[in-house]
């Protein structure tokens, strides 16, 4: 978070943020908590239980209850940055993609995504085999989605993306304390010889000439 917080500001120091998958807004109140400027926000979500509970923080100018696989009640260039943050490896490779193009419309000046290099589960064959069974199963509780796909560095360059490796490497099964403190005395090694393997990634795109 501390690095989506620094690319915001390299972005710009004020403006509109659209927060797309924003949840309960804890991740937007750390934001606004760590940025310098004046940012006006608008949250969008699909499960209402989070954005009541979002709501109450009192951080979103406005707060949109809509499925992110429709087309978004925004026009082009309407938000200054667009933010996508954990959200885009719970949807299947196309859906991902489609995705990717409807926010880099919205976006003025840039997109920031976040996204763990790691599934939340054992694989149980290949990414097309792993979506379609996970879709199944989840059809009718989608936002029950697990991880489906894993957006490395190379995914995201192709996309014209910029990408900051963060954290160092996750260990499948390991108690979540003990993942942190590996993932920080790894992530020196992580960040040089083993990129594929980095916890997170943060991707940046301008989408207007500095």
């Amino acid at each position: 978070m501390n690095i989506v917080c620094k690319e915001i500001r390299k972005i710009t120091t004020e403006g509109t943020i659209l927060d797309l998958g924003c949840g309960h807004g804890q991740s937007a109140q750390f934001i606004l908590s760590k940025v310098k400027g004046h940012y006006i926000l608008t949250g969008l979500d699909a499960f209402l239980p989070d954005i009541i509970q979002a709501k109450e923080l009192d951080i979103y100018s406005n707060i949109v209850l809509y499925d992110l696989n429709k087309p978004f009640p925004f026009a082009e260039k309407t938000f200054d940055i667009v933010l996508l943050l954990e959200v885009l490896e719970h949807f299947p490779r196309e859906d991902g993609e489609r995705l990717l193009a409807k926010m880099e419309a919205i976006a003025r000046k840039g997109v920031i995504i976040s996204t763990p290099g790691f599934l939340d589960r054992t694989r149980i064959g290949t990414e097309t085999e792993d979506t379609a069974y996970y879709m199944k199963r989840y059809k009718n509780e989608p936002l029950r989605m697990p991880h489906v796909t894993i957006w490395t560095e190379e995914d995201y360059r192709n996309f014209g993306y910029n990408v900051k490796r963060v954290n160092g490497i996750h260990i499948p099964r390991l108690p979540p304390l003990l993942n942190q403190v590996f993932g920080v005395f790894s992530a020196p090694f992580a960040y040089f010889f083993l990129t594929h393997m980095s916890e997170h990634f943060v991707a940046i795109k301008r989408t207007q000439a500095r």
